[in-house]
């Protein structure tokens, strides 16, 4: 008779669903819920709903797409304002060298967001590993 999952069967499911979807650690949860690491890992390949996963990561891309936008319409208009105040018509050094500040700032929150990014990638496919090796 084949053994029934822990988890499936557990009273905090949802929440141990919800966790697993949004990323959590397997060893995290494990520890949290008193839950063996490799129940955890089971339920997530065999028994976690595909459509709870599908959802998060379409949620995610989108939310992403949207920093992403944002950042890049700032950007856009932080160059209109460097150029604009650099037209020797209009010279204006002083909200030049706040919007060199602004750019510098952008550049480095795109950069941690880039970085973020392609850590929880590869956070993903070492899990992705891990499931595979189980």
């Amino acid at each position: 008779m084949p053994r029934v999952c822990t988890i499936c069967t557990h009273p905090d499911r949802d929440l141990i669903d919800h966790d697993l979807v949004i990323g959590i650690a397997n060893r995290r949860i494990s520890a949290q819920w008193h839950l063996s690491e490799a129940a955890v890992r089971r339920h997530k390949a065999d028994h976690l709903p595909e459509r709870l996963q599908q959802a998060h990561k379409q949620r995610y891309t989108a939310e992403t797409v949207d920093i992403q936008q944002q950042l890049t319409r700032l950007n856009i208009e932080t160059w209109a304002i460097l150029k604009e105040s650099r037209d020797p018509a209009n010279r204006d050094n002083d909200l030049a060298l706040k919007t060199v500040a602004r750019l510098e700032k952008q550049i480095e929150l795109q950069a941690r967001f880039q970085k973020d990014q392609e850590l929880e990638e590869l956070m993903r496919r070492v899990e992705a590993l891990e499931t595979i090796r189980s």
